[in-house]
């Protein structure tokens, strides 16, 4: 009894101790996100509005040099006619600004070809051109322009380009040539996203990113499957989400498609989904898209 009444005093003793200490203050902000000014580019070395080519490298300072990495400048005001500004992040600087960043990686697309690189750049007026970039030279030119569609490489073939035309057909567009200077730009679609499920009719004026083409190998071959919004109200308005399997063999394609405001929905055999909901029976809050792939 005696040892548990001095075990008890001594744990008062203890928390009176500690209670008495003062309170320590420990800073919890984050500094894995602090921002460091990095070196700046002369403005200057770019050529102005014709300075396709141009090469910038920093020092080899590896701390305020980025290790002497190079950059070139493969668009100017030569690119497309009237000199169409290229599609750039908006840095709140530009004036006017012509591109948010949000999907500046699929506004641009590109392929290796031995050591050259072709690289898709879009105009703020909806054109395409494509840039070869030689990596060994290094030089950048143009190789053609002014091409009226939304395009993308094909992943594995540098001689193939998806194209999007009027906002739902789909092309396989093909270089005549070995370097993109002469195309095919007329080929039979591979699939006109005005026949999906639920879009009979349908007259859109805005189509969301045409990024990359979904490559899936399978045991009877390989297929691809391509995606986009669609709207016929302008950007921030779109409707629809889209999705085109395109066919393998004996297995079918088909266009899988959702109206994001009715909550109607198809699959790729055409068949009618229910109307989303969250699982437990409550419809999923109606929404309109800004952008999409």
């Amino acid at each position: 009894m005696k040892g548990l009444l001095i075990t008890f005093c001594l744990a008062v003793l203890l928390s009176t101790t500690l209670s008495a200490q003062p309170y320590m203050d420990y800073s919890v902000a984050r500094t894995d996100s602090n921002y460091t000014p990095g070196p700046v580019v002369p403005g200057s070395v770019w050529g102005g509005s014709t300075g396709m080519g141009k090469k910038w490298c920093f020092s080899n300072d590896p701390v305020t040099g980025y290790n002497g990495i190079c950059i070139w400048r493969l668009t100017d005001a030569t690119v497309f006619p009237g000199g169409d500004a290229i599609q750039v992040p908006d840095t709140d600087a530009q004036s006017p600004a012509t591109q948010t960043d949000d999907n500046q990686r699929d506004n641009i697309s590109s392929i290796l070809n031995n050591s050259v690189r072709y690289i898709i750049a879009k105009s703020t007026n909806g054109g395409s051109a494509i840039i070869k970039f030689d990596i060994a030279a290094p030089s950048a030119t143009t190789q053609s322009s002014n091409l009226s569609a939304d395009l993308m490489f094909d992943e594995s073939n540098a001689g193939i380009i998806y194209a999007r035309v009027n906002h739902t057909r789909i092309q396989k567009w093909t270089s005549i040539d070995c370097c993109w200077t002469s195309i095919n730009t007329n080929p039979p679609d591979i699939y006109d996203l005005a026949n999906c499920p639920g879009l009979q009719g349908y007259q859109p004026n805005w189509s969301g990113t045409w990024g990359t083409a979904i490559p899936t190998n399978t045991v009877l071959g390989m297929y691809h499957t391509w995606g986009t919004a669609l709207s016929d109200q302008g950007q921030d308005n779109g409707q629809w989400a889209l999705a085109y399997k395109e066919p393998v063999k004996l297995v079918p394609g088909g266009c899988a498609s959702i109206n994001t405001v009715t909550g109607q929905a198809w699959g790729f055999s055409g068949q009618s989904l229910s109307a989303l909901d969250d699982g437990n029976g409550t419809a999923l809050p109606s929404f309109k898209i800004h952008d999409g792939a």
